[in-house]
């Protein structure tokens, strides 16, 4: 799943449910996009949908504008690769799953978050 020659988005929502079948996520390059976020239960989130041999990888990576990361409950549950935030300077804020409950988020990937210069909030 991979949206980067959509370069000019300035927003990408994406709801609950959906591209359960997606076995790498990549945002690369999108100088434009201030916001993403992603619903529950989306990106391979449904138990019964694990990753059937695939690894599964989640990466973020040289959107200059990008202030606001939103990933709702059992989305990208499966992933077992990586999951990576790179070189998002104007990044504020990610949020990655609820604080009030075990929300089983991207739980077996190795994590790594390089270049984020004006971090505020980060809750995974």
């Amino acid at each position: 799943w991979n949206v980067s020659w959509f370069y000019n988005l300035e927003s990408i929502e994406i709801g609950d449910n959906c591209f359960n079948d997606v076995a790498i996520f990549e945002i690369k390059e999108m100088p434009q996009l201030r916001s993403l976020k992603i619903g529950s239960y989306s990106f391979g989130g449904n138990q019964k949908n694990h990753s059937n041999g695939k690894i599964k990888s989640f990466c973020i990576m040289d959107c200059e504008s990008l202030e606001l990361i939103e990933i709702g409950d059992n989305s990208f549950h499966s992933f077992e690769g990586r999951f990576k935030l790179q070189n998002l300077k104007s990044l504020k804020t990610i949020r990655i799953g609820s604080i009030y409950k075990d929300s089983f988020n991207v739980y077996r990937c190795s994590c790594v978050i390089r270049g984020i210069a004006n971090n505020e909030h980060i809750i995974i």
